[in-house]
């Protein structure tokens, strides 16, 4: 199993939604609902490139064809959350923090959703819908932050993130990453579309989140 980088230069639409993986069943004639979780909750992925000429069309395709129908994944971040809000017009980490490279150690991890990182610059303000990223050997995940907190002045930052914590692949020797976090999606190759006509078309598909 390989893992490819999404090819980013042509890109118009790389939209990450959460599958939360629970249904509702009403009783005691809509007064009350049952909620059931049904399978884990995994982030989708939809993806639009902007029109293709002949050069970009036959790269895209290749690089469809390497990822063998899903035995390879694919690897990218939501082009709408580049950035942490806060810091929204940054084009680089060390725009945030000088010498700072987006990332973080991991100082603890709870089943309930709590993670602590170190190695935050002082004072970095995450605010809910930002994301963090933990890679750990091969395994990859991705989280979103559902409260505001701000780093201390010794670079501790104590977030609460959903979904829960994978605490049985991930441990404090995990790299967490806050600047363009990304998540590991294997393609759903009937989902692909790109139409051959006389004009440039755009290509689409989406992805399922894998953690490895």
């Amino acid at each position: 199993m390989a893992v490819f980088d999404l090819p980013f230069d042509e890109v118009v639409e790389c939209t990450f939604t959460l599958m939360e993986g629970t249904v509702s069943s009403g009783f005691n004639r809509g007064m009350a609902f049952n909620i059931s979780q049904v399978t884990d909750p995994i982030w989708k992925v939809a993806i639009e490139t902007a029109p293709l000429d002949r050069e970009d069309r036959q790269k895209w395709h290749a690089w469809k064809l390497s990822l063998k129908g899903g035995l390879n994944r694919f690897r990218c971040f939501d082009i709408g959350q580049m950035a942490p809000l806060a810091y929204e017009g940054a084009q680089t980490p060390q725009a945030i923090a000088s010498g700072w490279a987006g990332s973080a150690t991991v100082a603890s991890l709870g089943t309930s959703g709590a993670l602590t990182l170190g190695g935050v610059p002082a004072g970095y303000m995450a605010s809910a819908g930002d994301r963090v990223e933990l890679s750990q050997g091969a395994a990859t995940a991705l989280y979103e932050i559902i409260a505001p907190a701000t780093a201390t002045s010794g670079g501790a930052l104590a977030l609460t993130v959903a979904p829960l914590l994978h605490t049985s692949t991930f441990t404090a020797a995990a790299v967490a990453r806050l600047w363009r976090p990304r998540a590991l999606f294997i393609m759903d190759h009937t989902s692909w579309s790109h139409q051959v006509v006389a004009n440039p078309t755009p290509a689409t598909f989406e992805g399922y989140q894998v953690l490895r």
